[in-house]
């Protein structure tokens, strides 16, 4: 849970010990959001989202999604965070 207006990293660490060609990136109700550099192919390393002011609109499921094609098949893999912004009323919280 965040505070309306902050800022917020999202970050997908990836281990690849097979050093498999991977295409990795953040999605958010179905959409792209971000690529790593290099057109989206990644070894091994971090895939970062940044969210600079949160509103009530960044509220919801972010994915990372990781696809290898190593030895001519294709594997998928991906983890999943929820977040919940949440706005402060007159030194009450409240929850958008």
């Amino acid at each position: 849970m965040v505070q309306e207006g902050d800022s917020v990293t999202l970050v997908c660490w990836i281990y690849n010990p097979k050093r498999a060609p991977l295409q990795a990136a953040w999605t958010f109700q179905g959409r792209v959001l971000s690529f790593p550099e290099g057109s989206g192919s990644v070894q091994e390393g971090s895939v970062y989202y940044y969210i600079v002011s949160a509103a009530s609109g960044d509220q919801g499921t972010y994915t990372c999604g990781i696809v290898s094609t190593f030895g001519g098949r294709e594997e998928r893999r991906a983890a999943s965070v929820d977040l919940s912004v949440y706005c402060k009323l007159f030194g009450a919280v409240v929850a958008l």
